[in-house]
């Protein structure tokens, strides 16, 4: 079985965007925690050529709950958000959550299924 690993740039451009998102506020709903996302994303990526950005919630890959959680898919990642604005960010190729937050009434992410 070959095991694929991504560039040692692309590792560092992640952990860069990972670092910003772990630094953005608790939000207390989908589209708070969305837009703090997507901004922390932005000032990671500002000096990029092709900046990445977050798909948005309108985007029709989205996928809502019926718990009023949504996912968004990136390239290499899975971005999950609860209703109170708690999110956690799965990597695909490790299947390990990289980054959780708790939503600002202090309630801890949990993956919807």
């Amino acid at each position: 079985m070959t095991e694929h690993k991504r560039s040692p740039e692309v590792e560092a451009r992640i952990q860069r965007l990972l670092n910003s998102i772990k630094g953005a506020a608790a939000a207390s709903s989908v589209q708070m925690a969305w837009s703090n996302i997507s901004a922390a994303v932005q000032a990671a990526e500002q000096a990029e050529t092709s900046p990445w950005k977050i798909d948005p919630l309108t985007a029709k890959e989205v996928k809502k709950f019926d718990d009023g959680s949504i996912r968004v898919p990136q390239l290499g990642h899975w971005l999950y958000i609860n209703k109170n604005g708690a999110f956690g960010i799965l990597d695909l190729w490790s299947q390990d959550f990289v980054v959780v937050k708790a939503g600002a009434d202090g309630v801890a992410f949990y993956k919807p299924i």
